[in-house]
């Protein structure tokens, strides 16, 4: 048995190497807001020992990055300069030499002019790279400063491989004895980037949006760590959206699939494949935000309070629009299908009928012919509500409001509620929840 500054090693088989209280860490996006917020959370960071780091690009700069790649698409010059700014500026606030971005910064310009040159996409995904390539050099820097040895890596550099879809690249299997082997001797603090990765034949790919958070976990799963915390700016899970509902006091623990599921739906708190890594290994997953005295949520395998509540949460998503469309049209969903995401669309059944849900304006425009000649019936100001148990129970509830029930391609039965009464159902059924809760 033998052991390192970062952590202790046990067993000789590489495949069984376990990191004995390593905690991987994800800063999230929402928490690297500017120069103050980063010193509060190097604060933290600084008290920690046997962890590892995880960082999405700083907030903003990766919907600042998809601008100016899709300006490049577009022909068109695409101005980095704010993005330089933020960054160059946060470096002096710290005191770090402002020349640690500089060949970045020349990449990314280049990136740039190439897809300027070919405006095809083919650079997009390593354009939006240099959001959290940039954050890991600026972390790992600012740490240095502060007194703690860091080492700014790559998510390739410790030998994380994806397949080759560009924007939603899988993680290959290889991946994790290449990151056993990488930090079998690695003494630094590593600070990685989250969100990206290189295929097999070294072309740049993202994980999805949110991949930061598989990153985190699928580092977890391979190091066999303690435990995940993902750091963001809200105390953990909550029952309902906290902009909708107030007064809540987050869940303490949840399980995996709750989480999910919960996940597939709002598309905001959770990337649901980074579940994936951890499940079977039943490594347990933090939602917390590290600047509160809140515990936060702890996210594991099985969970009791599942058993005690008949529905534990509700997500929900605010709809575009709704088409419509009779069974013995279904010919046109593929013709939808390839103009849409799953980000911003989904697909029902509703009596027998086919229901498309834009969760986004920008696709109207582009459906605009295709709904002109299919003549889809078009509803507005509606919502999807997702209920994470008992739909039944959660429908006895709200018999006040009228709603339908939906199923979505998985399976899944939802509730389209007019978006007017959105906000009292979902007090509605947090009071009627904290009243079942209070008799047990």
């Amino acid at each position: 048995m033998r052991k390192s500054c970062f952590c202790e090693i046990i067993w000789a088989d590489l495949n069984r190497v376990k990191y004995i209280g390593m905690i991987v860490i994800k800063l999230g996006g929402s928490v690297l807001q500017d120069a103050v917020s980063i010193q509060q959370l190097m604060q933290i960071v600084l008290q920690k020992q046997n962890i590892s780091l995880v960082v999405s690009a700083l907030s903003t700069v990766t919907d600042l990055l998809e601008s100016v790649s899709k300006q490049a698409t577009a022909g068109k010059s695409a101005n980095i300069a704010p993005i330089i700014q933020l960054h160059t500026d946060i470096a002096k606030y710290f005191g770090c030499r402002e020349t640690i971005f500089d060949a970045l910064f020349e990449d990314l310009s280049q990136a740039l002019a190439m897809e300027k040159q070919f405006g095809d996409g083919r650079f997009c995904s390593a354009i939006l790279s240099f959001g959290e390539r940039l954050s890991s050099q600026l972390i790992a820097a600012v740490l240095s400063k502060l007194g703690r040895s860091a080492q700014a890596l790559n998510s390739w550099d410790i030998g994380l491989v994806t397949t080759k879809e560009e924007s939603s690249a899988k993680i290959l299997p290889s991946s994790y004895i290449n990151v056993k082997r990488y930090f079998k001797n690695f003494s630094t603090l590593a600070v990685i980037t989250g969100f990206i990765g290189k295929s097999v034949d070294g072309q740049i790919t993202t994980l999805g949006r949110g991949g930061s958070d598989l990153t985190a976990t699928f580092l977890g799963a391979a190091l066999e760590a303690e435990r995940i915390e993902l750091w963001k700016n809200v105390d953990g899970v909550f029952f309902a959206d906290p902009k909708w509902v107030e007064h809540q006091t987050p869940l303490q623990e949840m399980t995996f699939a709750e989480a999910f599921s919960y996940g597939w739906h709002s598309k905001q708190l959770f990337h649901p494949p980074s579940f994936f890594p951890i499940w079977k290994k039943d490594i347990p997953l933090y939602v917390r935000n590290p600047c509160s005295l809140c515990k936060g949520t702890k996210i594991v395998r099985s969970s009791q309070a599942v058993l005690q509540d008949p529905y534990r949460l509700v997500s929900h998503r605010l709809v575009s629009m709704l088409l419509r469309l009779p069974k013995q049209k279904a010919i046109y969903l593929r013709s939808i299908r390839s103009f849409l995401s799953s980000e911003d669309s989904a697909i029902f059944t509703l009596n027998g009928s086919f229901v498309v849900a834009l969760f986004s304006n920008r696709y109207e425009e582009i459906l605009a012919p295709l709904l002109a000649k299919v003549a889809f019936e078009q509803f507005n100001n509606y919502a999807i509500l997702k209920v994470i148990g008992d739909v039944t129970k959660a429908i006895r509830e709200m018999t006040q409001y009228p709603y339908e029930l939906i199923v979505a391609e998985d399976g899944q039965q939802l509730l389209l509620v007019r978006d007017v009464d959105l906000k009292e159902i979902l007090h509605t059924l947090h009071t009627k929840l904290m009243l079942c809760c209070e008799k047990t």
